[in-house]
């Protein structure tokens, strides 16, 4: 399980990490009401989310809409993406990645830091440097 951003929960069911899936992968996500992604976006990932409950809003490149169970949102490699639960219960979905999603391509707007885990918006990266996870020195 991985933590993402504020009330975000991230459980791989194939993928790299789990070591069965190298060309792809495919993760449940579970996202308490209001919470949501960090904003980021994948430099060569293609991102798939289909919503299995719950309500949302959805920002992608320049924008925002409203997205609920039953939708299906592709995010295209180098798209800025942020989505938070909006609604009164949680917000569960697949994220289907290819190719397979690695840390190594994902590039933040902002990051949870301390032991509170409090947002704080970054500069991100270039695409040319490093990606930085998390408030990493630039």
């Amino acid at each position: 399980m991985l933590e993402g951003g504020p009330g975000e929960v991230i459980r791989e069911l194939a993928g790299l990490a789990r070591g069965n899936s190298p060309r792809l992968s495919l993760a449940e996500v579970t996202i308490a009401p209001g919470g949501g992604s960090l904003e980021h976006y994948h430099r060569h990932t293609e991102e798939v989310y289909y919503l299995l409950q719950g309500q949302a809003q959805l920002t992608l490149g320049d924008e925002t809409r409203m997205v609920v169970a039953g939708d299906t949102i592709v995010i295209p490699p180098g798209a800025r993406h942020k989505i938070v639960n909006v609604g009164e219960g949680e917000l569960t979905m697949l994220a289907l990645c290819a190719p397979a999603w690695h840390p190594e391509d994902s590039v933040y707007f902002e990051c949870m830091v301390g032991a509170n885990r409090t947002l704080k918006k970054q500069t991100p990266a270039s695409p040319a440097s490093t990606p930085r996870r998390c408030c990493q020195p630039g």
